[in-house]
């Protein structure tokens, strides 16, 4: 028989086997985003149920300082990690991981205080700081545990050991609201400090999964060139989130909480749903390019193009009704 015909039968079944696995890798990127975006949808409505509830029933000048500590705490716990969740995940995709939480606790728990006692004095928390501190350093180990489980490729339980303070968050606020307690300052801040407590809580789980499989610990100079490679992407992330969150920094020290309390209540219902979309596929989108699979980020961007258009549009005509109905009237004359 002609060897051509041999030579055509070879290279048609391996255009076959090439398309089959770019065909799978998408559907599976597909269905990571979709967990992802599930549990990030359950996490987001419920905070902003939350927020919505305490925009109504907390003065303007309260509510002003809760979007403080939920703008700029996640931010802290950022700057806390230094980018290792990143790297984490770059370094281990494809090998066996190193032992790095004495390491990996040490610094957390270093910058964690650092950070929290210059963010008390620039916003005038002194009184605060130690539960700050503790938010940070809890916010630090979830954002570390849940790259640890993407990369593991548990993007569900990934997203909700990042995410799962916010509903935890809610369902606090609604034991205290429907008996009646009053949510004060005081109170805000000992409930974002159990919910990111809870989620962190499965941080001992992987600590004995380490020590159990007799895992050997990173060396010095190692977990070194891990904290400087995380922080590239740290900075690219921080600066990314300092210029979106600018107005947030600058409307409370120039004009007070009680203006931040106006602003963020406007903007709120926007910002949490486009936030939702960008990063459900960045979350899932830098752990497949780091275990080296391809991404159709043409397919990508035009559903999601055409979703933003979509909302754009929607609050474009919508949008002063929607804060209205959410707040009440309460807002209605800003």
């Amino acid at each position: 028989m002609d060897p051509m015909y041999y030579i055509f039968i070879i290279f048609k079944t391996n255009i076959k086997e090439s398309i089959s696995r770019g065909v799978i890798i998408f559907m599976n990127i597909y269905a990571y985003i979709t967990k992802t975006f599930n549990v990030m949808s359950l996490s987001m409505f419920c905070s902003f149920l939350a927020t919505i509830l305490l925009g109504n029933i907390l003065s303007i000048e309260s509510f002003g300082f809760f979007n403080i500590l939920k703008t700029f705490l996640p931010m802290l716990s950022m700057i806390a990690l230094m980018g290792i969740d990143k790297s984490y995940i770059k370094e281990y995709s494809n090998k066996e991981e190193d032992n790095i939480i004495f390491y990996l606790l040490s610094s957390i728990i270093i910058v964690s205080v650092i950070v929290s006692y210059i963010f008390s004095l620039l916003f005038n928390f002194g009184e605060l700081s130690p539960y700050i501190c503790l938010i940070v350093l809890c916010g630090a180990i979830n954002l570390f545990l849940s790259s640890y489980f993407r990369m593991k490729s548990q993007y569900g339980f990934g997203q909700l050991i990042q995410s799962g303070h916010k509903v935890i968050f809610l369902i606090i606020v609604l034991f205290f609201y429907l008996g009646d307690s009053e949510i004060h300052r005081n109170k805000i801040i000992i409930i974002l400090f159990l919910s990111t407590l809870l989620p962190s809580l499965i941080f001992v789980k992987y600590i004995y999964n380490i020590i159990s499989q007799n895992i050997p610990s990173i060396k010095f100079h190692n977990y070194v060139h891990l904290y400087k490679f995380g922080f590239l992407f740290f900075t690219l992330n921080i600066l990314n989130l300092c210029i979106v969150n600018m107005e947030r920094f600058a409307i409370p020290i120039i004009y007070g909480n009680e203006a931040m309390g106006i602003y963020s209540a406007l903007s709120f219902v926007y910002i949490t749903i486009f936030t939702m979309i960008g990063t459900s596929m960045g979350l899932v989108i830098f752990p497949e390019l780091s275990k080296n699979n391809k991404i159709d980020f043409t397919k990508i961007f035009k559903y999601c193009t055409l979703i933003i258009i979509i909302l754009v549009t929607i609050f474009y005509f919508f949008g002063f009704q929607l804060n209205s109905f959410f707040y009440s009237g309460k807002y209605d004359i800003w």
